[in-house]
């Protein structure tokens, strides 16, 4: 455990995880980045569990686990509203119909 002199340093990689997680969700890692982030925040989480006190970020790391979540849930919508879209498109517009 650390006592009141020692500083407890913030895990790299509950850093990483929370920095992939939101550039993820941007938009700017478009594919991997939110398995990545929640894959990196659980190794976090397991290494300030292991570091018996000397390190910290657990939140961090669970807030970039949160976002890759959300950004690999948006994926999924997105991959279901366009496949919903292709699939369905001949039934809802049938060749010879006009929109205009």
């Amino acid at each position: 455990m650390t006592t009141a002199t020692e500083e407890q340093k913030t895990s790299m990689l509950a850093i990483a995880s929370l920095v992939l997680g939101a550039i993820s969700l941007l938009g700017v890692i478009p594919y991997c980045g939110g398995a990545v982030a929640i894959v990196l925040g659980y190794v976090a989480k397991s290494e300030i569990d292991g570091s018996l006190g000397a390190l910290k970020g657990k939140n961090l790391a669970t807030i970039g686990q949160v976002l890759g979540a959300v950004h690999i849930v948006g994926l999924f919508v997105i991959a279901c509203c366009v496949l919903g879209y292709v699939l369905l498109s001949p039934v809802l517009f049938p060749q010879g119909s006009r929109l205009y």
